[in-house]
This record gives C-alpha cells, sequence and structure tokens, in this order.
C-alpha cells in the first residue's frame, strides 16, 4: 500500500524518511546524549527522536524521565533542578564507563550537532495526563528556541500531552504535530483533527491495517513506535505504516529504503 498523498506541512528532510532512532542509537550509547545522537547519525539515521523538559530555572534539556535517577549519578525532579546543577550530573557511566562524563544536552546543543544531518522529532514532555494542561508555556519556549536556530523545517513535533499539541498549533499554524498515544484509535483521530495534526505516532502492537488506511484517508502519517525486531517491522511497513521509531536503527537500515 503507497502512502497517502496529502498537502499537509512536512519537514522537507523527512521526505522517504523511514527510520526514526528513538533517543538517539540508544543500544550503542546512553539514551539522550549527545554520544547517542553523534553515534546514530554514524549509523546514517535520517530522523532522530528526543525528549525535551525543562528545567527549574526554565531551560531546554533532552531527558526522557520526569526525574534524573535512572540516567545519570543524581536525584530529583528535572523541573526541581537548574540547568546547572543537572549539567553537572554525570548522564553516561550508568550506560557503560566508557560513557563516564557525558552529560545531559540542552535541545540547543542538540540541533547544532545534528544540522545539516539529520531531522528532530521533538517530543516534548508535560505530565502523563494527555488531557491536562501544561504548568508552564514550555511549548511556545520549543517554538521560539526552533525558531531562533531556523530548524523549524527539520522538525516533527509530538507529545502525550494533547493539550501541548494544542498550544503549539496555536501558534504556529503550520509546523509538523504528531500525537502520541497508546492505543484508542479513534480517540486520536479526533485529537488530530482538532489540534491539526499531521501524524499519528501510537504503540506498535496497536497498529491494524484498518487503522492505519482510517489515518491515510484522513491524511495522516502513522509512524509506531517503539520497534526493535525485525520481522515486526516488515509487518508495519506491510500494513503500510510510514516510518517506525526504533532503539536500534542499524537493524533498519536496508528494510526501511523505499523500492
Amino acid at each position: 500500500m503507497s502512502g497517502p498523498v496529502d498537502s499537509r506541512p512536512e519537514p522537507p528532510g523527512w521526505a522517504g524518511c523511514r527510520v526514526v532512532a528513538h533517543r538517539g542509537a540508544c543500544r550503542r550509547a546512553p539514551e539522550n546524549t549527545l554520544a547517542a545522537f553523534s553515534a546514530a547519525l554514524e549509523l546514517g539515521a535520517q530522523a532522530i527522536e528526543l525528549d525535551v523538559q525543562r528545567t527549574r530555572d526554565g531551560e531546554l534539556v533532552v531527558i526522557h524521565d520526569e526525574t534524573v535517577d535512572r540516567t545519570t549519578d543524581g536525584s530529583g525532579p528535572v523541573r526541581e533542578l537548574s540547568l546547572a546543577e543537572i549539567r553537572s550530573l554525570d548522564a553516561g557511566s550508568w550506560f557503560r564507563p566508557a560513557f563516564a562524563g557525558e552529560r545531559v544536552p540542552t535541545l540547543s546543543e542538540v540541533i547544532r550537532t545534528v544540522r545539516g544531518k539529520a531531522c528532530l522529532n521533538v517530543e516534548i514532555k508535560g505530565g502523563p495526563n494527555p488531557g491536562v494542561a501544561p504548568d508552564d508555556d514550555i511549548a511556545g519556549q520549543v517554538l521560539e528556541l526552533l525558531r531562533a536556530e531556523d530548524f523549524l523545517g527539520q522538525v516533527l513535533i509530538s507529545s502525550f500531552n494533547h493539550e501541548i499539541l494544542a498550544r503549539v498549533r496555536a501558534l504556529d499554524a503550520a509546523v509538523p504535530i504528531a500525537v502520541l498515544y497508546l492505543r484508542h484509535h479513534s480517540h486520536a483521530l479526533e485529537v488530530a483533527a482538532r489540534v491539526g495534526a499531521q501524524a499519528l505516532h501510537p504503540f506498535f502492537a496497536s497498529v491494524t491495517p484498518g487503522m492505519v488506511r482510517a489515518a491515510h484517508r484522513r491524511g495522516l502519517r502513522v509512524n509506531p513506535w517503539t520497534v526493535d525486531s525485525p520481522w515486526v517491522g516488515r509487518l508495519l511497513f506491510s500494513f503500510g505504516a510510514d516510518a517506525i521509531i526504533t532503539n536500534q536503527p542499524s537493524v533498519f537500515a536496508l528494510a526501511g529504503r523505499r523500492t
């Protein structure tokens, strides 16, 4: 099944992209670090997914969890720590001693690392409840930074908090956005229509040929997460998925090429 032809905006660099490196090449280097993003580039990744949160002093840092406990040698909620405090933490030793001293990067640092080499899927973290408005205008700050870095044409913004997506759309009528969710496709389609999304990012196990067709009829691309099994990847592509988000981009280097 071929993908849909529609007029929705899409980052120019995403054309033909089928494989997105989840948190960088996170099986080869500590997730969401410059080492992981550089490894993804070395593997030929065309797009990289990452997570953005805000520090106590309002800086945008790239880290997945609400706390720094799992991926650094520190502890505490990201939003209660300053940038300087977070930057003092070791974000690499937990993964492998060779990565000791790796730091939690800022979003600006990642953009400067991947510029001209890959696009970014920026997931804005905003709490687990997709119906709850974020506490602060992180959406506006992310857009402001992307604009200042002249990177809006190379980014896709996603979030589980759909009020963040609504805020992104209210602030920018053109930037591509994707609805992140676990299941309940009918609700996701409703959200996509409400926020003017360009893509759905469902949990891979909930994807069926019927839901892909339903999304394509509405001009929505389907990019499931997190796909690490080659046979699952092939199955999803046979369903018509437009791209997969994976921890192992090298495994899908050939499977991801359009024929």
